[in-house]
């Protein structure tokens, strides 16, 4: 970054920024780098650079949905969104779902967080990405937990966890660290709805993920 400033690489520094700041979902240390992302957009805007700016306004997103900023993430989110449709970059897009996603599931409104969880799936499970798509099993499933819809929630959780542990080995899946609202749920499905997790543990990804498209929000 320093480099490129020296030289005047404005091209260099946009792409600088973008990959320290924009690829972190939205993790900081210390002081958030509202900053050093805006720049990345003027920047990328100032070059006609079109992956630039989609990916600092994502990166914009992500920092916002972090500082609890849920409508300047959407705002951000949205016209990431359209840009990346229209550059036919579908697993960006799938990440801006997410991101958007997880910003309405913040600011309480877990129905249209479903709705972009889902096609986001959709996406991800067409590029073939089978973990970032059992990742979204997990969104999904808290979505639906939100809405009091515990029976569909514990097979969806039942099948993250299974899947989660399948792909990245049962000796790596068994030390992951949950955040606590993600273990309580846990706990309550394994001994309240042990049918439910129990059939989600037996699920093969597909059957999963037709489990979790299928779903009409109801």
């Amino acid at each position: 970054m320093r480099i490129a400033r020296e030289v005047q690489d404005p091209l260099r520094l946009a792409i600088t920024l973008i990959w320290a700041y924009a690829t972190t979902g939205g993790k900081f240390i210390g002081r958030a780098p509202r900053a050093e992302l805006e720049e990345a957009v003027e920047l990328s805007r100032r070059l006609g650079n079109l992956w630039g700016i989609y990916h600092a306004l994502n990166g914009l997103g992500d920092l916002f949905r972090e500082l609890g900023e849920y409508r300047e993430a959407r705002v951000r989110y949205e016209e990431a969104l359209r840009g990346f449709r229209e550059l036919k970059d579908r697993w960006m897009t799938a990440w801006t779902l997410e991101g958007i996603g997880r910003a309405s599931f913040l600011d309480g409104d877990s129905v249209k967080a479903q709705g972009y969880f889902k096609e986001s799936t959709t996406l991800f499970d067409l590029l073939g990405d089978e973990a970032n798509v059992v990742f979204l099993l997990r969104r999904l499933a808290m979505a639906v937990r939100s809405q009091g819809r515990h029976s569909r929630a514990a097979t969806l959780l039942g099948a993250f966890k299974a899947l989660q542990e399948a792909i990245i080995s049962p000796a790596g899946g068994s030390q992951i660290e949950y955040s606590p609202a993600l273990s309580a749920a846990f706990a309550e499905y394994r001994a309240d709805y042990a049918k439910e997790w129990t059939q989600g543990q037996t699920m093969t990804l597909e059957q999963a993920v037709r489990y979790a498209l299928e779903d009409s929000n109801e």
